[in-house]
């Protein structure tokens, strides 16, 4: 199906969002002016931390030790029951019908927000001719969001807000950065589309065993003879399956994130080959290698934190971080990967939850696996879902999947 597509280019210039609009109809800008830029950043990072104490830190994630120790074996494995408790208490606690309204709150009112400074009257022209374009082609509305300044990304776009809807709830938002390197397509495998699930918790993480058991409940068996699943994954596991050919990639596993100079520097966990280590640090650069060489139409990264574009838990000043946003490369592990070449990444700004990822990768592998349809409805329809849900999952589980895509239509 064909679509009536807005583009929505944004850059930060003297510490504003100049925001340039191109439609069907034509052209049209606006200028989000500096105060207005610093409450956007501001309101956003107060919903990252707010979101994130639904999901307290997993403490045996954060564990240094890289060896195995085997007679402290019973000793850790208390440790880690009594860390798992207390992440399940603190979470019972914050979670009350209170936290969770206030939420929900949060979120409406920072999309109104949004969209009041993003949509002018003259964009907002253009985006009325493309729903009219739409509804009279029978066709879906794409609001592609072309980010040039890689930091906005921290602001959650998908939150656009206006006439009581969410716009991600009708239209299909994208994100596309400004690359020039090719989109590359691998060549097809008869009409079979190859997926492969790459799962690796090495430290018996709570969210990954969660995430990890959520997929394999979500895809039926008939679509298992065209999938490969790697568990216990290593560095030369992950390669050989991605060099075996593969149009979908699912990655499962733990990610972190830390600062490097005037970067963020990213790495998977994943399981040693060395019998006397119990991990390894895969670098995101090893993965960009692997995707780059071996093309493919979409990548899942089941990862929390794989769309975190900036460490804003640390972020108590924001006029220090604002001083630093011309200087620091602030990319995500999603943004990284669409610059290989790779069609479309999905990535997660924060945790989700079990049910949650079972909805999203049901829906994701019957929309575009089972009936071939596009990626950009895959996500609509996920994100309906998970609101429809929003009384008994985390009420940003809809808001976190976040979809970079440089293809105009299909996966």
């Amino acid at each position: 199906m064909q679509s009536s597509e807005l583009q929505l280019q944004l850059y930060y210039i003297d510490k504003q969002i100049l925001v340039i609009c191109t439609g069907a109809s034509g052209e049209a800008y606006s200028l989000i002016e500096e105060s207005k830029v610093e409450e956007l950043i501001r309101k956003s990072i107060f919903i990252h931390k707010q979101i994130d104490k639904f999901f307290p830190k997993n403490k045996v994630a954060n564990s240094p030790s890289r060896s195995v120790n085997h007679s402290n074996a019973k000793a850790k494995k208390a440790t880690i029951d009594q860390d798992t408790n207390t992440q399940k208490t603190s979470n019972q606690i914050y979670d009350t019908k209170k936290a969770r309204l206030k939420l929900l709150s949060n979120l409406q009112e920072l999309g109104e927000v949004l969209f009041q400074y993003t949509f002018h009257a003259e964009i907002l022209d253009l985006l009325n001719v493309a729903v009219g374009q739409a509804i009279s082609s029978n066709s879906d509305v794409v609001l592609r969001l072309m980010i040039a300044s890689d930091f906005l990304n921290l602001i959650p776009w998908e939150l656009l807000y206006n006439d009581e809807t969410y716009l991600c709830h009708v239209y299909d938002i994208v994100r596309h950065p400004f690359l020039q390197q090719p989109v590359r397509k691998p060549i097809p495998s008869e009409d079979n589309i190859r997926m492969l699930f790459v799962g690796a918790n090495p430290l018996n993480d709570l969210y990954v065993k969660e995430q990890i058991e959520a997929v394999e409940a979500a895809i039926k068996p008939e679509n298992k003879k065209f999938s490969k699943f790697i568990k216990n994954a290593t560095y030369s596991k992950i390669a050989d399956g991605i060099y075996d050919g593969v149009d979908i990639l699912h990655l499962l596993t733990h990610g972190k994130c830390e600062y490097d100079s005037n970067s963020i520097k990213y790495h998977f966990l994943v399981s040693s080959e060395d019998k006397n280590k119990k991990y390894d640090q895969m670098p995101v650069e090893m993965l960009e290698n692997f995707c780059r060489v071996n093309p493919m139409q979409l990548v899942i990264l089941s990862t929390c934190r794989s769309e975190q574009a900036i460490l804003y838990s640390n972020s108590y000043s924001l006029k220090k971080h604002l001083e630093k946003f011309d200087n620091i490369r602030y990319q995500s592990l999603a943004h990284g990967l669409i610059k290989t070449g790779v069609t479309s990444v999905l990535g997660m700004s924060h945790p989700i939850s079990k049910m949650g990822a079972e909805i999203l990768t049901r829906r994701i592998y019957r929309t575009v696996v089972e009936r071939q349809e596009s990626i950009y409805k895959a996500i609509r329809q996920v994100r309906l879902e998970l609101f429809a849900h929003i009384d008994s999952l985390p009420p940003s589980d809809w808001l976190t999947p976040v979809l970079y895509s440089r293809d105009s239509q299909t996966i």
